[in-house]
């Protein structure tokens, strides 16, 4: 219950801190033309066509979805590493129950996931000047039932799975090792590095090891995101011509990228999303560790 709880609260306060980075984030990465966007151009430009609320456009379906989302990653998480551990997958690579309780959480989680952000990113990268955008969560959520059915809420599963997956297996890797060494740095005993840390420690190691796993991915990022952009329809039935993507796969949009822009584009939005994912991850591993410490003291006692 002390996980359920941590990573709950965990999952929601980051969300709501570090959502105006992600919207940049997604307005760089989904951009066909024009001048090439940055993270200050871009947050700029938001800032004076919509004002705050463009920033956090597609934050009502964040929030509510975040917490439970993180929630069953996180706990996912926990439970698969105590396990594998269990059958003595780490007793000769330690980093593997790490590594591959990252992709089980991606996997699991993504079921829920994989709806929050096709509808998040839609809101996200539409501008006041697109015809037919949605005027919220809800409508989004109509709109994408009548057009695409279902399956448009899980449109890209499959390419998020192949981008969040090796994102979260480094993340977790990554966290864990520097998470050993500042327990080895303090004398600590690292034979138990699942039971929790102070919130600070959470905080650098969640940092650090999200910036670096979302550097590594973000080409597969990239491609995710303009997969689940893109949409068929508009609400009147009318075809939607925002975006002309239309990568079938994760590996066409990787070769169209490729191929129309040079190996350089696939990192495009590297930036805004290292430190959208830094921060969050900072956050959401501190909260996490913290109320998890003062949970499981408050039953000791």
């Amino acid at each position: 219950m002390d996980v359920v709880i941590a990573s709950t609260t965990a999952g929601f306060v980051s969300r709501m801190c570090c959502h105006p980075i992600d919207t940049c984030k997604a307005r760089i990465q989904s951009a066909q033309s024009g001048p090439k966007m940055n993270l200050k151009s871009s947050f700029s430009h938001i800032l004076r066509t919509e004002g705050i609320s463009g920033l956090y456009r597609g934050i009502g379906i964040a929030a509510v979805g975040s917490a439970p989302a993180g929630c069953l990653y996180l706990s996912t998480y926990e439970f698969s590493k105590s396990t594998l551990a269990s059958l003595g997958l780490g007793d000769n690579m330690r980093f593997l129950p790490d590594f591959a309780s990252g992709f089980i959480a991606e996997t699991v989680s993504c079921c829920l996931w994989v709806p929050i952000d096709v509808i998040k990113e839609r809101l996200q990268v539409q501008g006041k000047d697109v015809s037919g955008r949605y005027s919220g969560s809800l409508d989004a959520i109509r709109v994408i039932a009548k057009t695409e059915g279902v399956g448009g809420f899980y449109k890209g599963y499959l390419s998020t799975l192949a981008s969040f997956g090796p994102f979260s297996a480094f993340h977790f890797l990554f966290y864990e090792q520097l998470k050993t060494a500042v327990l080895l740095f303090q004398g600590e005993d690292t034979s138990g590095t699942s039971r929790p840390v102070t919130g600070l420690t959470g905080f650098l190691c969640g940092g650090l090891a999200s910036s670096l796993a979302a550097a590594i991915t973000n080409p597969l990022d990239l491609v995710k995101l303009r997969i689940q952009v893109q949409r068929s329809l508009k609400a009147d039935g009318e075809v939607s011509t925002q975006f002309t993507y239309n990568y079938p796969s994760m590996k066409a949009g990787l070769s169209s990228i490729i191929k129309n822009d040079g190996w350089a584009a696939l990192f495009r939005g590297v930036g805004a999303r290292a430190l959208f994912a830094g921060p969050q991850a900072a956050l959401a591993m501190a909260i996490f560790e913290e109320t998890r410490t003062r949970l499981s003291d408050s039953a000791l006692a």
